[in-house]
């Protein structure tokens, strides 16, 4: 993955820097221009990060990589091949590293979005409302783990104004590092149900683990949740923090949907807000109420970044 702002590339000596690892080079001025994790798309001139997965372990593919082109190695182990290589305990933390590095190069705003449900489909009306008004990149797929997320964030280019990132997780932790590798400045929490309640033990720890996508946002970002669930209506009093609530059934909430109908292959709703001005028939082209509520977070963020009725119609 070419690393679109940084034409002339990284030397390696800075990589180890940033990945905290220890560089082996004959030529420590040696110069990438990409990061992988696939020696099958490795490209000339990347620097191939040996991840280990669940049902895979990238040092297997170290001879591959080099042979697609790889100018240097990120291993846990020394490669047996003649090849500059970056030493660390854990290539995946390695990974996050330098992407929270790459991060901070940019103006970019990033908004990042968790949830228990409903995360991919706001994350999508946030992207397409924003694109109306702003160069944006998000996330593709399911790339919302710790090694999907830093690449979404290593393909960041020069022009992208604003970075919609998806963060999932399955346990304590995960979402912590994360937040700490994109800082968000704009985060959403969609909604707190039961998936991985099997790992966490309670909707409470649920709810604990999504708060942790405060973790990486400074004092001041704005954090939008839902107004509907009553775990998430005093929470991060600690922080100093922008909460909004936006909600259907909540009426006190700072964004609210109602005249919600069906509409023929969609739903139309009114929105109702004590921040910004009311909007009246807003549609989506989607089925259900849940729906609605994904669509009325996505109009919540566009209103904090200034977009305007029109472009949020046009938008949606």
């Amino acid at each position: 993955m070419y690393l679109g702002l940084c034409d002339n590339g990284i030397s390696i000596t800075d990589i180890a820097r940033v990945v905290e690892g220890t560089l082996y080079s004959k030529n420590p001025e040696d110069i990438a221009f990409g990061v992988s994790i696939d020696s099958r798309t490795i490209s000339e001139g990347d620097i191939f990060f040996a991840i280990k997965g669940e049902n895979f372990d990238g040092h297997d593919f170290i001879p591959a990589a080099i042979k697609g082109g790889a100018c240097c190695i990120v291993a846990e182990r020394a490669p047996e091949e003649d090849i500059p290589y970056i030493l660390v305990a854990d290539t995946t933390r390695a990974l996050g590293l330098l992407a929270r590095e790459y991060r901070r190069r940019f103006s970019t705003i990033t908004v990042a979005v968790t949830g228990s449900v409903g995360k991919t489909t706001t994350k999508q009306y946030i992207h397409s409302i924003l694109s109306e008004k702003y160069k944006t990149h998000k996330t593709e797929g399911n790339f919302n783990s710790e090694i999907g997320l830093p690449m979404t964030v290593l393909s960041l280019e020069k022009d992208d104004r604003i970075l919609v990132l998806e963060m999932g997780m399955s346990s304590f932790g995960e979402i912590s590092r994360l937040s700490n590798i994109a800082q968000p400045d704009i985060a959403v929490i969609t909604c707190i149900g039961n998936s991985h309640i099997e790992n966490l033990g309670s909707r409470e720890n649920i709810c604990s683990a999504k708060l942790e996508i405060a973790s990486g946002m400074r004092d001041g970002a704005i954090i939008i949740l839902d107004g509907d669930e009553p775990m998430l209506a005093d929470v991060l009093g600690e922080r100093k923090l922008c909460r909004i609530h936006f909600g259907i059934k909540n009426r006190k909430s700072d964004y609210v949907a109602e005249n919600i109908r069906h509409t023929d292959g969609g739903m139309t709703f009114d929105i109702k807000s004590q921040i910004g001005g009311d909007m009246s028939s807003l549609e989506i082209k989607q089925i259900g109420e849940h729906n609605v509520k994904n669509a009325l977070a996505a109009v919540t963020v566009a209103t904090m970044l200034g977009m305007s009725e029109e472009e949020i119609r046009a938008g949606l």
